[in-house]
């Protein structure tokens, strides 16, 4: 098989996978810790138990902080150095679609009628989750200011309707 074909095979194919990484701004999944740091200098990275964003395990997270404002949120698995995973925790940086942290929930069902709204198991917070994508936008709530009117208990919510006030926000964006 000639060499040039199999070379092109092999780097869309790759190109592909790529499209598939989290990444925002100049930080990506895979990423190390030490090239995050180097990639932000006059960031200030405060290391955090990983379960203050609902990481569950052996992760250590880290907020980064331009001029005392939280701006992003990664964690790495067990004593590895390696982002695992972004959250963007500010209005600083918008995806898809002009999705951003701030927005309300009665704006993004306006933009995406069909969303499902749904609770995280692990932490309790609603969540919206884009499929085909890794993308979800969290609002951080408790029983007592859900947005959604759920039927069943944990590990089988199922959205029925929403409450009456739908101006709460997104927390975080989780890539």
């Amino acid at each position: 098989m000639n060499r040039s074909f199999i070379f092109i095979i092999l780097f869309f194919s790759f190109a592909i996978q790529a499209q598939d990484v989290a990444k925002i701004d100049k930080l990506y999944a895979g990423q190390s810790l030490d090239d995050a740091r180097h990639a932000y200098p006059d960031a200030t990275f405060k290391e955090v138990d990983g379960w203050t964003y609902c990481v569950d395990g052996e992760s250590k997270g880290y907020i980064i902080e331009f001029n005392g404002t939280a701006r992003f949120f990664v964690y790495s698995l067990y004593e590895e150095n390696l982002i695992a995973n972004i959250s963007i925790l500010s209005s600083h940086n918008s995806i898809m679609d002009g999705l951003y942290v701030g927005m309300t929930f009665e704006k993004l069902l306006a933009k995406h009628p069909d969303l499902k709204l749904r609770i995280d198991d692990l932490c309790e917070d609603e969540y919206v989750y884009f499929s085909g994508t890794s993308i979800a936008l969290i609002f951080n709530t408790t029983e007592k200011n859900r947005i959604g009117i759920y039927d069943g208990g944990p590990g089988s919510y199922e959205l029925v309707g929403y409450a009456e006030d739908l101006s709460k926000k997104v927390d975080r964006i989780r890539l």
